[in-house]
C-alpha cells in the first residue's frame, strides 16, 4: 500500500484541512493541485473538515449530504461545528447529520440545560449537580442515584419538581468511530401515561444523556400545551 504522506501518489496530496486550501480548491481546484486525482486512481479530491476548516468547506459538504441551508441556517450549524472541532479533531459526515438534527430540528423547549456536573466511582454513591433554564430563570438542584445517569435524572426531577416522570427506556450509540466519537442518547420518559421521546448528541455521553432527558421533557410539556389547548376550545 502508497503511504499517505507519499508526494503526488499518496492521498493525502488531494487532502484539504486547512482553511483557505479549502477555499482555493473548492472554487478552482487547479489552486492546490497539479493534478487531477482521477490520473493517479482517486476517484475525487477529499475535504478534510477539522478546526481550521471554514464556512465554504462546511457549506459545500452540507449541500453534498443534500441539506439547503440559508445564510441564518448555515451560520448557527458553523457554530456548533466549531465547537466541536474544539472536541475532536475530525468532522465526519454523521457528525454533520448529529448537528443538523440537534440544532435545526429540534423544537425549542420551555427548558433548557445550563450545566451538569457528575462525581462517580466504584467506591461512590453517584450524584450529580444539574442547572436548568427554565423560561427566563435558572434552576440549579442535586440529585443522587445508583448511576449518573440515574443522579442526572433525579437532579432534573429536582429542579421541576416533579417526581412522577419515570425514564422507561434508554439507550447509547456511537455516531462515529474512535475514542472521541460522539454519542446519541435516546431516552423515553413516561408521566401519567403519557409517553416521550428525546435524543441528543454530544462527545460526552453524560450531557448527551441530559440533554437527551430535557428533549423528552420538553415534547412532553409541548404536548401537555396542545392538550390543553385543544381542551379549551372543546369547552
Amino acid at each position: 500500500p502508497v503511504q499517505p504522506n507519499k508526494a503526488v501518489v499518496g492521498i493525502n496530496a488531494f487532502a484539504h484541512e486547512s482553511g483557505i486550501h479549502q477555499q482555493g480548491v473548492l472554487n478552482e481546484r487547479t489552486t492546490y493541485e497539479i493534478m487531477a486525482p482521477e490520473d493517479v486512481g482517486f476517484s475525487e479530491s477529499s475535504i478534510v473538515l477539522g478546526k481550521h476548516s471554514g464556512r465554504a468547506a462546511l457549506f459545500e459538504r452540507l449541500t453534498t449530504l443534500g441539506y439547503q441551508l440559508d445564510k441564518d441556517e448555515l451560520n448557527r450549524i458553523f457554530v456548533e461545528f466549531k465547537a466541536l472541532t474544539d472536541k475532536k479533531k475530525y468532522v465526519y459526515d454523521e457528525d454533520i447529520h448529529a448537528i443538523v438534527s440537534n440544532k435545526l430540528w429540534k423544537e425549542e423547549g420551555y427548558l433548557s440545560l445550563s450545566r451538569v456536573e457528575f462525581n462517580s466511582g466504584n467506591y461512590l454513591t453517584p450524584t450529580a449537580s444539574v442547572s436548568l433554564n427554565i423560561g427566563d430563570q435558572e434552576v440549579s438542584a442535586l440529585g443522587k442515584g445508583d448511576g449518573p445517569i440515574n443522579a442526572a435524572l433525579e437532579a432534573i426531577k429536582n429542579c421541576i419538581g416533579d417526581k412522577d416522570i419515570l425514564l422507561t427506556d434508554y439507550s447509547l450509540s456511537a455516531i462515529t468511530k474512535g475514542s472521541d466519537a460522539q454519542g446519541r442518547a435516546n431516552v423515553t420518559l413516561t408521566k401519567s401515561g403519557r409517553v416521550a421521546r428525546g435524543q441528543a448528541a454530544h462527545t460526552d455521553v453524560l450531557v448527551a444523556s441530559c440533554e437527551a432527558i430535557i428533549s423528552a421533557l420538553n415534547h412532553l410539556g409541548i404536548y401537555s400545551k396542545k392538550q390543553a389547548s385543544s381542551t379549551a376550545r372543546v369547552q
